[in-house]
């Protein structure tokens, strides 16, 4: 019932600002976006209101989280990635409240050659070709909770990494993981 219940704000919220935005005659998306998400507001790095470096050690009871990194050329520019992700609840802040006693919950940040470069709520994401330089380069993801502290196992980061060369047919030149989802 608290997932149902959860789901239901969240698409009221939408049709709440698209029939705003008709009666005002602006959207009004982007400004309840941002206030639905005032407390995590740092997509421009705002790295003094949050706990980006910080690591906390996943609680005990909880089933380890497993992440492997696969990523695709696109056809039109830049590739796709996909977390592969097992024993973690992948998942925007507003679902917060709603949890599931075995498991992990929040999201994942993305860098790029050492700069991050956005939060992931979901398992897809595009990476345009412009967040790459020629050659070389390196895809990390971290696992957060929703504080942004980000969760570890014997004091390693839950994270996985890619090593790829933009100019090769085949990108991956190499695949890390501090905790691979076990086939």
């Amino acid at each position: 019932m608290d997932v149902i219940m959860a789901k239901w704000r969240s698409n009221n919220r939408v049709l709440m600002s698209v029939i705003f935005s008709g009666v005002l005659g602006m959207p009004i998306t982007p400004m309840l976006a941002d206030s639905m998400h005032s407390a995590h507001a740092h997509q421009g790095e705002d790295r003094a209101c949050c706990h980006h470096d910080e690591m906390v050690a996943l609680p005990e009871g909880l089933k380890i989280p497993e992440l492997s990194l696969l990523l695709f050329r696109d056809a039109v520019t830049g590739f796709n990635l996909h977390l592969n992700i097992r024993n973690f609840e992948l998942e925007s802040p507003e679902y917060e409240a709603v949890r599931h006693e075995e498991l992990a919950q929040g999201h994942a940040h993305l860098f790029i050659n050492g700069k991050k470069v956005k939060r992931l709520y979901g398992p897809y994401e595009h990476l345009p070709g412009s967040y790459f330089t020629a050659g070389e380069n390196e895809i990390k993801v971290t696992l957060n909770n929703h504080d942004h502290t980000s969760l570890t196992v014997n004091e390693k980061p839950l994270s996985a990494t890619l090593k790829i060369n933009t100019e090769q047919d085949d990108p991956v030149i190499s695949n890390e993981s501090t905790s691979p989802v076990n086939e």
